[in-house]
This record gives structure tokens, sequence and C-alpha cells, in this order.
């Protein structure tokens, strides 16, 4: 906006969460984001493509191709990636403790029945926090829950709607409301409109009229 750039609210998270400062490219300058560009198209073209959507195949091929080109002696540098990492990788900050919340998060109101609602499935939480809001991360397979007022990881469970298409519910022991009695079953139609066999049927009769 006005050759200014602006981070998604997602990014600057990101980025506070593990301490570095972005360094934007400028503006309608090819030259300042030729490096990266060049980079991401060598990956494109060099990295084996499974055959596999899944998120997970395309993460370990990711892997296996940076442990094959960071296993032979860069140009650059004149040194193999590996072996340099290893010498720098005392002057490194360590990693925090907790990683970041990863995929696509939504927030959402749990019901009464102690559950909430992503995409066609139905996912249980702990009771305790009926009529709060929460915030559901889905990230490779996987559904995150988080409390929104502590942060707090409340329910971890693999995404329904990744393996069937149908509405579903998943539910957790553990998270079962000890309060909610289920209704019992009432009459069907069927019996409610004939007496039953223990209860006499009701006999009207007709008084006559005192002149």
């Amino acid at each position: 906006m006005a050759g200014v750039v602006i981070p998604t609210p997602d990014y600057v998270r990101f980025a506070t969460h593990y301490g570095f400062s972005p360094d934007f490219c400028a503006p309608a300058d090819p030259a300042s984001k030729g490096i990266v560009e060049n980079l991401v198209g060598y990956a494109k073209s060099d990295v084996a493509t499974p055959t596999d959507s899944d998120l997970a195949s395309w993460n370990q091929a990711a892997a296996d191709w940076c442990a094959e080109r960071n296993s032979i002696e860069h140009s650059e540098i004149c040194a193999v990636p590996t072996d340099r990492l290893a010498v720098e990788v005392e002057l490194l900050r360590p990693l925090p403790a907790c990683q970041p919340r990863i995929g696509r998060a939504e927030i959402r109101k749990v019901d009464k029945l102690s559950t909430i609602r992503v995409a066609s499935a139905r996912y249980s939480v702990p009771s305790v926090i009926v009529a709060m809001r929460v915030e559901a991360v889905t990230y490779d397979g996987v559904v995150r829950i988080y409390r929104i007022d502590s942060g707090e990881l409340v329910a971890t469970t693999i995404s329904s709607a990744r393996a069937s298409r149908r509405s579903s519910t998943s539910t957790i022991r553990p998270h079962a409301n000890p309060l909610r009695v289920d209704p019992e079953p009432g009459p069907t139609s069927s019996t409610s409109s004939s007496p039953s066999a223990s209860t006499p049927p009701r006999i009207s009769a007709a008084v006559p009229r005192q002149e």
C-alpha cells in the first residue's frame, strides 16, 4: 500500500514467535527479489514431485531434497553446507519450546454439547469451556483446538473431513459432559395412537336429563 509492505497478522505472529525481522523486497524492483525467485524456480524444477497430494508427502520430499543438496560442496561458499552448519550452529539462538500455530485457523463458539463445527465435522472439547470461543487450527490432517483467552491447547484429533466428506462427530471420552443426560426415546406414532394393554379404555355413558 503506497509502496509500503504491510504483512498479514499471521506472518507477524510467525516472525514474532521465532524472533526474526522480515526484510521485504522493494516493490516494483525485480533485481531485489531475483535471488529468491531463482531459488524457488530451482526448487520447483529439481525437487521430485510426490504422486500423493498429502502435505506430509510433500514435506518429506522437500526434506530428502535438502539433505541431498546440502551434502555436496556449494559453489558460492566452497564448502559442504552440512559441514558449515555444524560449525555455525554454536552461534545460532535456540528455537522456542512451543511450535507456532500453522494452518487454517477458524474461530468457533463451543455449543451446549461441548462441540464445535469445522468444515463438515464436529469435534468435542472439554465441557468446562461451553459457550466460550476457541481457535481451531487445521494442518496436515490434524485439528488442534486452542482457548483464545489463555492459548491453551485443549484438544487434538484427526480431521474427520479428511477421511470422509459426510458430516461426522469426533468425541473424546474425557470431554463428555457428565451433566448431560440423553433423553429416553418416547412412544412411536404407532403405539401412541392405540391404548396400552395395561391401561383400560376410557368409557363414557350418556346420562338422561331430568325434567
